[in-house]
């Protein structure tokens, strides 16, 4: 209780810290720290209480395993900041993603490895804004870095290929237990152009396209795959 100090000693936290679930309007941003007041989303009856998609979500994450190392996500931020077209290719292929999400009637999209947010911005600014909820998740920049929560449609646009060889296990499973209805993915089979500050290619699992289809078909049922000037295109549903 504090009571070697006095009173005035005492500060008061910001009440995000300790926001009351129930009780109190809902912030603009995620609270630090969130009380279930009235039954935690673990008990019976209470399972879609405020927030508890954000523990849901990050149950999932932590079965799913490392989706990076802490150094390798580090090196990956910095040529975030230093190369302004790095983490934009989802433009390309922006078509392809609305077309994907009709087929299998989504309404939710998870751009999984958001970059710079290209998906997001582009879909604000088109005739389909507001036919998709979109939620975002990028491990190696600190404000993406939040656990998502399942969503119909998830797509990853050349993502894989950035992934470290002892991560991609627990990334495709990270992604299966995201995926409600389909998935999207693009994936590079050749080195990149950029390398990180430890002179290591940006591309850190350069494979054949055939490796990449057996490996998702491990997790996915491959609905189609091509192979287009060096880029893997794979539409998925979960098993």
């Amino acid at each position: 209780r504090f009571a070697w100090l006095n009173d005035s000693e005492i500060g008061e936290l910001p009440g995000e810290w300790n926001w009351l679930e129930g009780d109190e309007e809902v912030l603009p941003h995620l609270p630090a720290g969130v009380h279930y007041t009235n039954g935690g989303p673990w008990f019976k009856g209470h399972e879609y209480v405020q927030y508890a998609d954000i523990r849901r979500a990050e149950l999932l994450h932590q079965k799913a395993g490392y989706t990076n190392t802490g150094k390798y996500a580090e090196m990956n931020w910095n040529l975030h900041q230093e190369v302004p077209h790095y983490g934009v290719t989802a433009g390309q292929h922006f078509t392809k993603i609305v077309n994907a999400a009709k087929k299998f009637e989504c309404r939710s999209i998870l751009d999984y490895g958001c970059g710079k947010r290209v998906f997001f911005n582009m879909l604000k600014g088109s005739r389909h804004n507001g036919d998709f909820s979109v939620r975002e998740f990028d491990p190696c920049l600190p404000e993406f870095r939040i656990a998502p929560p399942p969503c119909d449609l998830v797509i990853s646009i050349d993502v894989l290929e950035h992934v470290e060889p002892i991560c991609i296990d627990s990334v495709i499973r990270h992604l299966k237990s995201l995926t409600r209805k389909a998935a999207f993915f693009t994936i590079s089979l050749r080195e990149s152009s950029k390398v990180l500050a430890d002179g290591s290619n940006a591309h850190r699992l350069v494979k054949p396209f055939g490796w990449w289809k057996q490996k998702l078909a491990e997790s996915f049922k491959v609905e189609s795959a091509a192979n287009v000037n060096q880029t893997g295109f794979f539409v998925l549903t979960p098993l």
